[in-house]
């Protein structure tokens, strides 16, 4: 996985307020914007946030170091660990039975776009529906499309300087890229994120890639629609 420096300074806690924003339909999506660094309890991908720095490293999957590589062998590693084993004990007279059970693989992302938008601006397009709620953290970079306390999808701005390899700055130069969101997310939910990522791809244009060592799979309009 890529790692870079995160691109906006961090702040003591304050108050929030509302934001209204339109979507390309003309929907209004009511955007809360938050002063200062995510409140301690903040769901991130189910689980509950104790420490910002143990989210942005543990959780998102940001690390504080130089730019690097996903290492492959530590990808398939991290996929083979998504299944685990559970022992089923149907007492003395029974037989133990044992069954795989699933575990979430969280998917690391990037968002791309030509056009310098804040993290307010990357997620108003996205209009709001029952059960969800979309908070912005504008001095850290930070937005995130919460879904419940179940899951969520987080955006953190990245510094496109921290990219340092020569494919990595060919890539950015080549689509003429002005701004990068990492992006993370549960796998299992790639059917709700889908409909957000449309909805940010045809009104600020971009794409979302994977953070891997040729940012591939790129999911354009044509591969969101599959996730549906």
């Amino acid at each position: 996985m890529k790692q870079f420096n995160k691109g906006k300074g961090s702040s003591s806690q304050g108050n929030a307020k509302t934001w209204q924003g339109k979507s390309s339909q003309g929907k209004t999506s009511q955007i809360k914007i938050v002063q200062g660094k995510p409140e301690k309890g903040k769901p991130a991908q189910g689980k509950t946030l104790t420490n910002w720095d143990s989210y942005i490293t543990k959780e998102a999957g940001i690390g504080k170091a130089s730019s690097g590589k996903t290492d492959k062998k530590n990808t398939v590693k991290t996929k083979t660990k998504s299944i685990g084993v559970k022992k089923i004990d149907k007492g003395s007279k029974g037989n133990s039975k044992v069954v795989a059970v699933k575990r979430p693989v969280t998917m690391h992302l990037f968002y791309m776009a030509t056009e310098e938008y804040t993290c307010k601006q990357i997620v108003a397009p996205v209009v709001e529906e029952k059960g969800m709620e979309i908070q912005v953290w504008p001095e850290l970079g930070i937005a995130s499309i919460e879904f419940g306390e179940a899951s969520s999808i987080d955006f953190q701005e990245c510094e496109i300087e921290s990219f340092d390899s020569d494919s990595d700055l060919e890539f950015v130069k080549e689509h003429g890229i002005k701004v990068i969101y990492e992006v993370t997310m549960d796998e299992a939910h790639k059917a709700k994120a889908a409909n957000c990522f449309l909805s940010m791809i045809q009104t600020n244009g971009g794409f979302f890639c994977t953070d891997s060592d040729d940012f591939a799979p790129i999911y354009n309009k044509e591969e969101l629609e599959k996730w549906k």
